[in-house]
């Protein structure tokens, strides 16, 4: 649907990365920003996964203070775990570093998934 695609490039709406599929993404940093979305403060990030720039936005204290310790152009691996505590869900991040990206064609990593496993790289 040309118009559709139209109207999201012009409106400067990139595709965005939800972690409540519980899926771990490998994204390379690119920028971050203050960002309002719906009366909440946070910061919207803009990475690139599997070749392709997307946005997060995010609240979560914890993933922005995992997430100020790198530079640009870090490849990250970041997962949104639940768990229940007290009979009460509790969301944590798992963030790891996967490596760096020095150039935008060696950003693409390739990712074999096996099902019901983690991605291996």
């Amino acid at each position: 649907m040309q118009s559709s695609k139209n109207y999201l490039q012009n409106k400067n709406i990139s595709p965005y990365i939800s972690f409540q599929d519980g899926k771990a993404h490998t994204v390379t940093l690119l920028a971050d920003e203050d960002y309002t979305l719906m009366d909440k403060e946070g910061i919207r990030f803009t990475v690139l996964e599997n070749g392709e720039e997307k946005t997060f936005f995010t609240t979560s204290i914890s993933l922005i203070r995992q997430l100020a310790e790198f530079s640009e152009n870090t490849i990250v691996t970041i997962q949104l775990k639940t768990k229940i505590v007290n009979g009460n869900p509790v969301k944590s991040y798992d963030v790891s570093v996967v490596g760096t990206a020095t150039k935008k064609e060696e950003i693409e990593i390739p990712v074999i998934e096996d099902e019901g496993k983690q991605a291996i790289y």
